[in-house]
């Protein structure tokens, strides 16, 4: 009951998204999954450590990023004696260390989409547990309502495996849904150019890609209306609807996109 007693006199930040996972069934089978033996590994918001001790123990080497300072003397504590593992405070978005061969993270519900598109810059496996409204979107299919920009691209990232249901009970504060743990493993980058392409065009999902081009033609940097039209019309998908492209067509008509704009296709994609 310690922690417990802990997280509820300490209180959580609603602002930081702070939902702490006190089931120790739940955190056992976390761990397990984890399978941290011989890794770097990087753990993100750990709060005050249901995971963190185990973690360390097996690792290699062993990172906390923890954005709330008032949980630092906590998770040092918990980390004393162990010369592999260190603390840092600060925020993730904006962390710059590794690579580490495993990240692991009871995501904060508020950064959750940001943290997992970032999680190629940190390493090529993570396990993270999310909320399932935002698992639903990352294996959303084509033509779903829940396919999106951030669906194609985790699809087009990570290789995502479901790992089980994690119910609202398991949490304090009790959030309003059920969370996911999933394993994701890094298929690849994407650059620059194919993001902001996929932003563009998903601002209008329910237009055909000509039109979606032709309004994000600012955004595109085709500058007139005529240049977009022209450009959109060489597209070979430009009479499908955004939300019916898998993440194969996308990629193809952003390569086309390049060749239409007079720019060399990029040398390599994301793995599919």
């Amino acid at each position: 009951m310690g922690d417990i007693v802990l997280i509820k006199g300490l209180g959580a930040i609603k602002s930081l998204g702070q939902n702490f996972l006190i089931d120790k069934n739940y955190i056992e089978r976390e761990l397990s999954h984890c399978k941290p033996q011989g890794k770097t590994v990087l753990e993100i918001g750990p709060g005050i450590g249901a995971l963190t001790a185990g973690l360390a123990k097996e690792a290699k080497g062993f990172t906390a990023i923890e954005i709330d300072e008032r949980f630092i003397p906590i998770l040092t504590e918990k980390l004393r004696g162990l010369k592999n593992a260190s603390v840092v405070y600060g925020d993730a978005l904006e962390f710059a260390g590794g690579p580490f061969d495993l990240v692991v993270s009871n995501v904060p519900y508020c950064v959750a989409s940001k943290l997992v598109l970032k999680i190629p810059e940190f390493g090529n496996e993570a396990v993270i547990c999310i909320q399932k409204e935002l698992a639903h979107r990352m294996a959303a299919k084509p033509g779903s309502r829940d396919y999106s920009r951030f669906s194609v691209m985790c699809q087009l990232l990570f290789e995502v495996e479901l790992l089980e249901k994690v119910p609202a009970g398991a949490f304090y504060p009790k959030p309003e849904v059920e969370s996911r743990v999933l394993r994701l493993r890094v298929k690849g980058k994407v650059d620059g150019g194919l993001s902001l392409f996929i932003n563009a065009i998903f601002q209008h999902r329910n237009k055909k890609l000509r039109n979606a081009v032709v309004d994000s033609r600012e955004l595109l940097g085709l500058g007139s209306k005529e240049k977009a039209v022209e450009v959109s019309g060489r597209l070979a998908l430009c009479e499908r609807r955004v939300i019916t492209l898998t993440k194969e067509e996308v990629t193809q008509a952003y390569g086309e996109f390049r060749e239409a704009i007079g720019q060399p296709a990029p040398v390599s994609y994301p793995r599919q």
